[in-house]
């Protein structure tokens, strides 16, 4: 028997705001959209787009989660138990000099990242096994050492993932919790699986609210059935995922050569 196969490019999972759009006029009594049109629509839309986002991401939906950012951090001047490297929105600094880009990428926290979740290292240049990196945002903060030849340790705080910095130029690979970015038009994907219901549903109750709000009661119960099915598709996935418990290391238990 033939299996059927993927039949053409430009084929996709993710509906576009356009249907969100459809539907909301129709929830909003304007189908014909006299005034409801796209751009009106729009800042609701992506209102509701980043809070269907936080409520996703706070139930780690796989799809806000990335991997495989990579940039190599330049080495610090020299060791100094008082000095501290930082990667944020305006670039690096490894304590004493500022970088934007370096070894022709950019150095910048990703547009997108909420909360970094796993960073690993490796020599700069190399082809080594990455080694990851101790997380100390719930464990006292960094500690007060001379740098080495690793960065050993990192720290998210003010927006910022915070080193000790390392002796040696330093290649990261970052994995994050990320937030999609606003939609632009009605012709920008929706980037999540079956939420057109959600998104459209919470884009109607604040469309609702700004007109006056007598419609609202009724789409908030439609939004909160929304989000649950897609809350419980992201449970039901967890339920089949195997957890292993990490072996215990003390902080000062791994050697940093």
């Amino acid at each position: 028997m033939a299996i059927a196969q993927p039949s053409g490019a430009g084929q996709t999972a993710y509906a576009t705001l356009s249907t969100v759009f459809t539907l909301v006029r129709s929830l909003v009594n304007d189908a014909l959209g006299s005034w409801a049109t796209d751009a009106v629509l729009l800042p609701y839309a992506n209102s509701a787009y980043r809070h269907v986002n936080s409520e996703l991401g706070n139930v780690q939906a796989p799809s806000y989660i990335k991997d495989d950012v990579l940039m190599v951090l330049p080495a610090v001047a020299g060791q100094d138990a008082s000095v501290q490297a930082v990667l944020n929105n305006a670039g690096f600094n490894n304590g004493t000099s500022n970088f934007t880009t370096y070894s022709g990428v950019v150095l910048q926290l990703p547009v997108d990242l909420m909360v970094p979740l796993r960073i690993e290292e490796r020599t700069a240049g190399s082809t080594e096994e990455w080694i990851e990196i101790t997380d100390m945002t719930d464990a006292g903060g960094l500690p007060e050492q001379l740098q080495g030849s690793r960065l050993c340790y990192w720290e998210w705080r003010t927006d910022g993932i915070y080193l000790l910095g390392a002796t040696q130029d330093e290649q990261i690979k970052l994995r994050y919790e990320a937030a999609f970015l606003d939609m632009t038009d009605g012709t920008s994907p929706l980037e999540i699986r079956d939420g057109q219901n959600a998104v459209a549903f919470k884009t109607a109750e604040l469309v609702a609210l700004a007109r006056g709000g007598a419609m609202a009661p009724l789409m908030k119960p439609q939004y909160d059935d929304a989000i649950e099915l897609l809350k419980n598709r992201v449970a039901q996935r967890e339920q089949h995922v195997g957890r292993r418990r990490k072996a215990y290391t003390s902080r000062h238990g791994r050697s940093w050569l």
